[in-house]
């Protein structure tokens, strides 16, 4: 009886492991799902200047290193260039900085892996 007991026991623990070898969420990482930006709207002053980040995640929120490109659809108003002298240790964090040039309203377009989404500058 006690023998049966312990092969029952060892029978459902290899059936656990072999339940748990498969990551049930692996279809999740397919690639770039969602562009997340530090902010989705600011308000800046002419000749203000701000920090401004981009992380592409998967669909687990998992961060990608992805190429990205991030624009000024008005760079009279916005203009927006790669922060260098912050780099991202693992290549997943894209840093910005957004100059306010003059009153009016542009988007900072950023674009990565066919995704693209934007941030509304209001310069004042």
């Amino acid at each position: 009886m006690k023998q049966l007991r312990i092969v029952g026991i060892l029978a459902g623990a290899v059936a656990v492991a072999l339940a748990c070898r498969n990551d049930p969420t692996s279809s999740l990482r397919g690639g770039p799902k969602f562009i997340d930006m530090s902010a989705n709207q600011l308000f800046m002053s002419a000749g203000d200047a701000r920090a401004f980040q981009v992380v592409v995640r998967d669909e687990q929120l998992n961060p990608l290193d992805a190429s990205v490109t991030v624009t000024s659809n008005a760079p009279s108003v916005a203009t927006v260039v790669a922060d260098t002298t912050t780099p991202s240790a693992n290549g997943t964090l894209h840093n910005f900085v957004i100059s306010a040039i003059a009153a009016d309203t542009a988007y900072i377009v950023v674009t990565s892996g066919g995704l693209r989404d934007s941030a509304q500058v209001i310069v004042q």
